[in-house]
């Protein structure tokens, strides 16, 4: 039922080609921002959870 539904809409194939474009988007976004950091501050924030402090 919900496929007739669906089928029936016009234009109804665009929202899963939308969807993983954003999700791609939202994706490479945290790779490019984690890639760009400097990694002493990774190395800081590793070892954040093992100091006594």
């Amino acid at each position: 039922m919900i496929s007739k539904v669906l089928s029936s809409i016009d234009g109804i194939s665009i929202y899963p080609v939308l969807g993983l474009v954003i999700c791609m988007l939202i994706f490479l976004t945290g790779v490019g921002i984690a890639y760009r950091k400097n990694k002493e501050y990774i190395q800081h924030m590793s070892n954040l959870p093992l100091e006594k402090d």
